[in-house]
């Protein structure tokens, strides 16, 4: 169900394969230049380098791969859910369990993620 926004905690998720199509190395980059809280929960060929950017940064952690239950409590909790993926997604089943639990999403600016995450009015 939704989580009540005043038991959120600060900081950003990312859930899904460590690969570059789902644009990981571009949030890990985005964490270098600006020191936003983050929390990366997953696996993949980029698993080096995303243990490598939590070593170095502080507002960086890196969970590893976890259940679904864990992934669905975490989304109740981050502040919104990141989805930069640099390749066209069908649908991701984790923007479906982000809404799922009212959490908002901010993804890629590709067509495809725009005709399922829409702008606040």
């Amino acid at each position: 169900g939704y989580a009540d926004p005043r038991q959120r905690s600060d900081y950003f998720l990312f859930v899904g394969r460590l690969s570059t199509e789902k644009g990981i190395d571009v949030l890990l980059e985005a964490a270098r230049r600006h020191a936003f809280p983050l929390h990366i929960l997953g696996d993949g060929p980029l698993r080096p380098l995303v243990e490598e950017a939590a070593r170095e940064l502080p507002h960086v952690r890196y969970y590893g791969p976890q259940p679904r239950p864990a992934v669905v409590e975490q989304l109740k909790r981050c502040q919104a859910l990141v989805v930069p993926s640099v390749w066209y997604e069908g649908l991701p089943t984790v923007i479906l369990e982000a809404f799922s639990t009212g959490t908002p999403v901010i993804c890629s600016d590709n067509a495809n993620l725009r005709s399922i995450v829409q702008e606040p009015d």
